[in-house]
């Protein structure tokens, strides 16, 4: 089969309305964290738990971005 012919259909219309509303959500969450990363100076342990949280959700985000075939907002 060609390629393009085997490319991913877009995803129903409102599974990509809860998806985009789940980005969304990982984004505002992700920018909190952020956030707190910046005023946790001293706190190593929790420094280094908060930028894995970042991470993790910064992934998350790409690839339900990929999945909607989207752009890339992160």
């Amino acid at each position: 089969m060609h390629r393009s012919a085997t490319a991913l259909t877009p995803p129903p219309p409102l599974v990509a309305i809860a998806e985009r509303r789940r980005i969304g959500e990982m984004l505002r969450e992700r920018a909190l964290l952020q956030a707190d990363l910046l005023r946790l100076v001293l706190r190593r342990c929790r420094r280094v738990e908060t930028q894995r949280r970042i991470d993790q959700l910064t992934r998350e985000i790409l690839m339900a971005e990929i999945a909607l075939g989207g752009k890339h907002t992160s």
